[in-house]
């Protein structure tokens, strides 16, 4: 890299599941600066299409966002159903398969990213009220974010907004983070 030139951090956060994937991207020139909100949203797939088709259609909506250099990725939690944990894994599995060799992977759990970003990750807090939380955190750190939201339907509007909370946390670890990927990348680059 040349004196003067900086190498722009691209982190993409993804709050997985084949009916609702909410993704985030942020940009800057450095960790330790505040990032760029770059894009935020939702894909959704049919309801009524087969596994095999709703994952096809997430790949062909996730693969443009893969030139980044690090995916954060919430882990599934196991939904209730075995079609919904199928789905979910599925997501999952396909995000796995378009970060390798491309991006660093993180991966959270939802406990990890909200103690991260110093909210409630308590069990005894409601849903909602955990929901809310992490909301209103995005809405003033990222007040841009408004804009992005506006042609999504309400019930869509917390996959984006978590997604936006996980891109966060690895952003927030600032050097931390940045000497993570800097081992990482080169490991990925030795093998």
């Amino acid at each position: 890299m040349s004196r003067g030139r900086h190498a722009v951090v691209h982190v993409l956060g993804l709050d997985p599941g084949l009916a609702n994937t909410g993704f985030a991207l942020l940009t800057g020139e450095r960790l330790s600066a505040p990032p760029e909100l770059r894009d935020l949203g939702v894909y959704t797939s049919d309801k009524d299409a087969s596994l095999r088709d709703r994952v096809t259609e997430l790949c062909r909506d996730l693969s443009p966002l893969m030139g980044v250099n690090v995916v954060v990725v919430e882990s599934p939690n196991f939904p209730r159903g075995s079609k919904a944990a199928a789905m979910v894994w599925a997501a999952f599995a396909l995000i796995h398969g378009l970060c390798a060799g491309r991006a660093l992977l993180v991966v959270r759990t939802p406990g990890e990213w909200r103690r991260m970003l110093g909210l409630p990750a308590r069990p005894e807090r409601e849903a909602g009220e955990r929901k809310d939380d992490t909301r209103k955190l995005m809405q003033r750190r990222f007040p841009q974010a408004a804009a992005f939201l506006v042609e999504l339907q309400a019930d869509k509007h917390e996959h984006a907004t978590d997604a936006l909370a996980i891109a966060c946390s690895y952003w927030d670890c600032g050097a931390e983070s940045a000497a993570t990927y800097r081992r990482d990348t080169q490991d990925q680059q030795a093998r």
